[in-house]
């Protein structure tokens, strides 16, 4: 046992093998080398036979790890429905077994036999296929217990029936269930209406007898013609758990409700809703006042100007605020103003959701302009119109100026800002708060690059495994020794051998023939003893001869060679007055013998280690010093392009450095202001993103997020424990994580190889190992932790017009709609990589075309944004 002075004052060998396993583990999966089994793929159906109606269960099972380009045939008179994903990860005797079970509900709509034909897909890099399975399916059994009404059904509910053309319409469609499983968005069919907005229900409510649950499925609808349409009906699937009938009141094994439920089995059921009959009227053209956009509601507008007392030139910020219900999608443009003896800016408009479908709201326009006189003393008069369909009339809301004080530049010479300020002076200004891009100096002093990506950090990870490899291998060695008297002996000649070489050095030097050969004949007793296992003072040149040839494993030659040195130290201990020859080529002799002697080379560490940490720190100083140089005077060059007003060009040469491989935060930071000035705040949230992985607590950074954040009106991160736990862990950086957990990976394995190597040493307190393992750990589990979120699938909103479906298909029905700018976590792909299943905040989720989102992990190339 090896004893290392920590916790209980012992530590052996198994403990230490346990904690080396677990980092070595982990290191394996940071550098990618894991070792995972082969890939295998099979196919379990159960059960394999069903009534008409009844559901069947699919199991893809994949061996090996996660499925790619999987795509599950279609079975004519078959509904296969996924119905889950499922991951075990197991590692026995060093291999990591990894399997993917995704679950698919067979729903069939006739009687017969359906054939699963083959499913493929790549796993692992290798091409694996399923068994085909069939289901038999039966005819439906003759008698029911009750109708599938007495389980569930489906209401549509309206505010009212009677609306005007472009008019919003908010659609309740209520589903009624008992034990239902699996159940599908309502489907709705809409003539004459579009979708506005919809919302996933929250928590059902209880039906006033108690025997439903009621689930709320919200949709915001706008008329597109006027007359009498309908509305309806809406449509959806489910699996209601029913009462089984008299002639199937067995058990089926393969059953899972059999067994919880009893007397209950699963039945797939369709819904369908009633139609609404809606009357659509146009609006009236009699008294619609000049300057209407639309806008159907009821609403309250406000006006607010800052500052107030200026000079000419200088810019106001007005904000007009309008709030209330109705159709905010008509709302396009602030309230109409005459701005004469003003200078106009383009304005932001953000929007505000006060409901989930966004049929109660607030739009803020906020637009800057600059007076260019100094008559000029207040802002005009704003109108607002709109029809209140509930008054049946058109409303008018006016604001009476504002009024302001504007200074000449004689009257305040200490003015900054002149009435002849260019245009792109005035236009930095809107951007109040706005930080500056970043100079070449920072872009210096930014991190060129990540950690985990650097070919010398890798070898770093690598290294103290070996180091501990080394340790076990010495430590061993040593209790071998310790338990074999002849080892003991071999590694104490060693050292006798080790000590004369240089006696015999510095004899031939200095011609000392008496101590040269004294020292020979020394040495060669000790070798020659500890080979024939024999005192060494009973070695003599009789004996070499007698005992060498009897063994037989020695050739002649070096027999000669040893009863000629034996001779020559005879002759000079016995006889020094007839001389030896030189000393050197003496020298020479006696070294190589000792050499063929000695086939072991005996060192501290075994030198397969030495050599491959040779090749390991070769390698990779020779890969980092083959890499290019920071590009700096591209970066200077996109700065001015940026400074001037170019900012397609500032992007285009930002994109250029990312694209050559390098990246850092004020890179980011310059592109998310570039895209921003460009008016595409998707992309600047993206970049601001990226940038905070690599400077998480940077002011500028985070404050130029928060910015057009609320420029955007978008909400902040994702929600949850485990993104409240992912914000605790970016407080640091990757690069500090990764250097936190090298530090005292090295300190742990340096700890380790001290009490293997020398464990007759001082004893290291225990404390000391408490504290590095501990620190290891925390430094482990925050670069796992940063890691996962540095490469996981949280992605940015770039399109303007997000919509998310229920399926991957532009037919599917509209789940929800998202801004630009908008923050969603990927799920995972569609087989041909077009769709993307994405959550919001974990509650959420639905399929959106993949062009519309991008991630925020650092990507291999930008080009085509």
């Amino acid at each position: 046992m090896i004893r290392v002075g920590i916790l209980n004052r012992q530590f052996n060998l198994n403990n230490l093998i346990s904690i080396f396993s677990f980092y070595l583990i982990l290191i394996r999966g940071v550098c990618g080398i894991a070792d995972i089994q082969a890939a295998e793929a099979r196919a379990v159906l159960r059960p394999d036979t069903i009534p008409l109606g009844a559901v069947s269960v699919l199991k893809l099972i994949f061996e090996g790890g996660e499925p790619e380009g999987l795509e599950v045939p279609e079975v004519e008179g078959l509904r296969i429905n996924p119905a889950g994903r499922s991951h075990e990860i197991r590692s026995v005797n060093g291999r990591m077994s990894v399997r993917t079970i995704l679950s698919y509900q067979l729903q069939p709509s006739e009687q017969g036999s359906f054939k699963i034909p083959v499913v493929s897909a790549v796993v692992n890099g290798e091409k694996v296929e399923t068994e085909p399975v069939t289901l038999v399916v039966t005819e439906p059994d003759s008698s029911e217990a009750s109708t599938l009404e007495d389980y569930a059904y489906l209401n549509l509910v309206v505010p009212y029936s009677t609306i005007y053309e472009g008019q919003y319409l908010p659609l309740e469609a209520r589903l009624y269930e008992r034990n239902a499983r699996n159940v599908s968005r309502p489907e709705l069919e809409m003539n004459g209406f579009t979708l506005e907005n919809s919302a996933l229900p929250s928590a059902p409510a209880r039906s006033a007898d108690g025997r439903f649950n009621i689930w709320s499925y919200q949709y915001l609808l706008t008329p597109t013609k006027t007359g009498e349409l309908t509305l309806g009906p809406a449509k959806c699937s489910a699996n209601l758990l029913v009462r089984r009938s008299q002639n199937r009141q067995s058990r089926d094994m393969y059953d899972p409700f059999s067994l919880l439920n009893n007397g209950m089995e699963l039945r797939q059921a369709e819904l369908e809703s009633d139609i609404l009959d809606i009357s659509v009227k146009p609006l009236p053209t009699n008294g619609m006042p000049a300057g209407f956009s639309g806008a159907i509601g009821d609403f309250t507008f406000s006006v607010n100007a800052r500052p107030r007392e200026l000079v000419v030139g200088d810019p106001i910020t007005v904000r007009f605020r309008i709030s209330g219900k109705g159709s905010f999608s008509r709302i396009t443009e602030p309230p109409d103003a005459d701005w004469t003896g003003f200078k106009s800016y383009p304005y932001n408009a953000t929007t505000e959701k006060k409901d989930a479908i966004g049929m109660e709201a607030e739009k803020v326009f906020e637009q800057v302009v600059a007076p260019t006189n100094a008559a000029t003393q207040s802002l005009p008069e704003f109108r607002f119109a709109f029809f209140d369909p509930n008054r049946e009339q058109f409303i008018v809301q006016t604001n009476p100026p504002i009024e302001i004080t504007v200074r000449s530049d004689n009257e305040n010479s200490a003015v900054q800002n002149t009435a002849q300020n260019t245009s792109d002076e005035i236009s930095s200004s809107t951007e109040q708060g706005l930080a500056h891009i970043k100079s070449d100096a920072e872009w210096m002093n930014s991190p060129p690059m990540l950690l985990i990506d650097d070919r010398v950090f890798q070898v770093m990870l690598i290294i103290p495994a070996l180091i501990l490899v080394g340790g076990v291998l010495i430590r061993k060695r040593k209790e071998k020794l310790e338990h074999d008297p002849l080892l003991q002996r071999r590694h104490r000649v060693a050292g006798i051998i080790r000590r004369g070489m240089k006696t015999l050095d510095a004899a031939a030097v200095s011609g000392d023939a008496e101590r040269f050969f004294e020292t020979a004949f020394r040495l060669l007793q000790e070798k020659m003893g500890e080979r024939l296992d024999m005192p060494a003072s009973s070695i003599t040149g009789a004996v070499i001869d007698e005992r060498l040839r009897l063994i037989g494993t020695v050739d002649d030659a070096l027999i000669t060679e040893i009863e000629e040195l034996f001779q020559a130290c005879d002759q000079a201990r016995f006889a020094p007055e007839t001389g030896v020859g030189d000393l050197e080529s003496w020298n020479v002799k006696i070294k190589d013998v000792l050499k063929k002697l000695d086939k072991r080379i005996i060192c501290g560490i075994p030198p397969v280690l030495l050599v491959v940490f040779t090749l390991l720190f070769t390698g990779a100083v020779v890969l980092r010093a083959g890499s290019d140089s920071m590009p700096n005077e591209q970066f200077i060059e996109a700065n001015r392009h940026y400074e001037t007003g170019d900012f397609k060009s500032a992007i285009a040469g930002y994109r250029e450095i990312i694209e050559s491989g390098f990246f850092s935060s004020a890179l980011y930071f310059n592109m998310g202001n570039a895209w921003y000035k460009t008016g595409d705040n998707g992309k600047a949230i993206l970049y601001y993103l990226r940038a905070r992985e690599l400077a998480p607590r940077n002011k500028d950074v985070l404050h130029n997020l928060e910015f057009v954040r609320e420029k955007s009106g978008v909400s902040g991160d994702q929600k949850g424990i485990a993104a409240r736990l992912g914000r605790i862990v970016s407080v640091l950086t990757v690069n500090e994580w990764a250097g936190w957990f090298l530090v005292f990976e090295w300190m742990l394995a340096a700890l380790c190889f001290y009490r293997f190597v020398w464990p007759g040493n001082r004893r290291i307190p225990r404390w000391i190992f408490i504290v590095t393992i501990t620190m290891f750990l925390a430094g482990s589990i925050g670069l796992y932790a940063r890691l996962a979120a540095y490469y996981n699938g949280t992605a940015v909103v770039t399109s303007g017009d997000a919509t998310v479906r229920y399926g991957p298909m532009k037919e599917a029905s509209i789940a929800f709609s998202l801004d630009e700018g908008a923050i969603v976590s990927i799920l995972r792909k569609s087989g041909d990589g077009s769709w993307s299943l994405i959550t919001r905040s974990g509650e959420e989720r639905g399929w959106i075309t993949s062009e519309s989102i991008e991630r925020v992990r650092r990507p291999q190339s930008v080009a085509g944004e």
